[in-house]
């Protein structure tokens, strides 16, 4: 979530803050309240297009009526226009996209907007520059077409902006202020993206810092070059839509870019409506509503929406939807949710806690006893935690994000969340009872203790301790198991049957999950508990 000011004088040519305006907006799903100021909107995670003034008046302006839905032409590239991504990147940073944008008059005021939605787009939807860093240019320094390659570090040099003389990377790295503050994002790198542009001269070196010379935009600035690399491709197309049609809502001429990646050959930004089979049927039972067909065109209208013969295209700066029910969402709200009536049910039921229910908080109730901390994870892992740690995972067909495996173990996950806390205090001891997923998709439940720092010896502990305490017996047998030091591992035996693991994780793979720390672990199947009557 990003909390955004908008000013009065700012607002007071596309809206007037009425009463009645401010119920409207909220009425959005748009959290906004008057301040001495103007305007405070808490804008969510999920709708970025609100992040700046033109993207906010624009959602208000379709939701009151006041402007239809528009297109964004994208003009024919020029040849030169293009980026060549060599081969080089594929392993720190393969993707990027690009726009050109021209006619655009930089004011003090408009500056101040791209650099504040830069920022804004860094931090949320670009995961801190992790999954998208955006880069400006003024194009009219660049020689096209650019380079989007990779070199050493001690073949690296130049002027970082803020700087007044040439640093090496290394350098950029550990004495800059912002290459300080990003240097953890090519800590593992053997070679360091860079974008390159004809003459050889380097614009950038993602997702750090742009160049002094030819990454530094000004009011001067006659044509803005935009782009954005990372490893989620459809995450970089995102960002380039939401920044590229902003500049449009500016006043600014969107021109395309050619990508040149391998043999493959594309055109961004890609700023076309997209469709999704809609159901109206679906959508009234849902909402308990009687909206006809001939009523539907108008609802998509006040969010943006286009509807077309069962089909719902949504705009490109929309990137929040991606199923039905956000479009029906969209639809309640265009609606009004004030116009739903709620009804009782026709019948009386009561409520009770489930066997299973009982049994998971049993569970619970004697690992919080024993001071771990229960952590919940993400359902999905992505494909390089897959392929680092050797993974069979079933794949989410239309995944959206870097997030496209259903994970078959709890560990995975948890090695990310001590990765994001190697550096909070230690002992670090959790817990997580959660869904895993075979190959075919099958579900079982699965219970999951860490102990950091923690051995062998610390879990078959807590293994007779659950024996004695659930009348579920367990029995450890010394037998190697994947990621676990040998020697110091063991399978986990219930009824003759084999239904979990022990062991103390192997160095190796406490190196490849970035922790330093020793972690023992214990993860076992609890499916079979959780359905015995409680």
């Amino acid at each position: 979530m990003a909390k955004v000011q908008f000013t009065t004088q700012a607002l007071a040519k596309n809206l007037s803050l009425t009463p009645k305006a401010i119920e409207e907006i909220q009425n959005m799903g748009i959290p906004a309240e008057l301040t001495p100021e103007g305007l405070e909107v808490e804008a969510l995670a999920n709708r970025p297009d609100l992040y700046s003034l033109q993207g906010f008046v624009r959602a208000v302006q379709l939701y009151l009526g006041k402007r239809k839905p528009v297109d964004y032409p994208v003009l024919k590239p020029e040849k030169i226009h293009r980026i060549i991504i060599k081969p080089e990147v594929a392993e720190v940073r393969p993707f990027t996209v690009g726009a050109i944008i021209r006619d655009l008059t930089i004011t003090s005021d408009i500056l101040e907007t791209l650099i504040d939605i830069q920022e804004k787009l860094h931090k949320t939807i670009g995961r801190k520059r992790k999954k998208c860093a955006i880069g400006m240019y003024p194009a009219e320094k660049i020689a096209f077409p650019l380079t989007f390659t990779a070199k050493k570090p001690k073949d690296i040099t130049f002027t970082p902006l803020g700087a007044t003389k040439t640093f090496t990377a290394e350098e950029i790295l550990t004495t800059h202020p912002t290459g300080k503050e990003y240097a953890h994002l090519l800590e593992k790198a053997q070679k360091y993206p860079l974008f390159i542009d004809a003459t050889g001269a380097i614009l950038s070196m993602p997702p750090i810092i742009n160049s002094a010379d030819t990454g530094q935009i000004t009011i001067a600035t006659k044509q803005l070059f935009i782009e954005c690399s990372g490893n989620h491709l459809p995450t970089l197309h995102n960002v380039l839509a939401l920044l590229t049609t902003l500049c449009a809502e500016l006043g600014g001429t969107i021109h395309g870019i050619t990508i040149e990646r391998e043999k493959e050959t594309s055109i961004t930004p890609q700023l076309t409506y997209t469709k999704k089979p809609f159901s109206l049927e679906h959508a009234n039972a849902l909402l308990g509503t009687n909206i006809t067909e001939k009523e539907l065109p108008k609802l998509c209208e006040k969010m943006g929406h286009r509807y077309e013969k069962g089909q719902i295209a949504t705009p490109p700066w929309r990137i929040d939807i991606m199923h039905e029910v956000d479009l029906i969402e969209d639809i309640a709200i265009a609606y009004g949710y004030e116009k739903l009536i709620p009804t009782l049910p026709s019948f009386a039921t009561t409520g009770n806690e489930s066997d299973k229910r009982k049994q998971e908080r049993k569970i619970t109730d004697l690992l919080i006893g024993l001071e771990l901390q229960e952590i919940t994870t993400y359902h999905a892992i992505t494909e390089e935690e897959k392929n680092k740690y050797h993974l069979k995972a079933l794949v989410m067909e239309g995944a959206k994000t870097e997030y496209k495996y259903l994970r078959p173990n709890l560990l995975i996950p948890a090695l990310r969340v001590y990765h994001e806390n190697k550096d909070v205090s230690y002992p670090q001891n959790f817990f997580e009872i959660g869904t895993v997923f075979d190959e075919q998709g099958t579900e079982c439940t699965h219970l999951l203790i860490t102990a950091s720092p923690g051995t062998i010896t610390h879990m078959q502990q807590v293994v007779a301790y659950l024996t004695e305490q659930l009348q579920f017996p367990l029995v450890l047998k010394s037998h190697p198991t994947p990621l676990s030091i040998p020697g110091r591992s063991a399978l986990i035996i219930h009824n003759k049957k084999e239904i979990g693991y022990a062991g103390e994780i192997h160095p190796s793979t406490l190196k490849n999950a970035g922790l330093k720390m020793p972690l023992s672990i214990l993860e076992l199947d609890i499916t079979e508990f959780l359905n015995q009557k409680a």
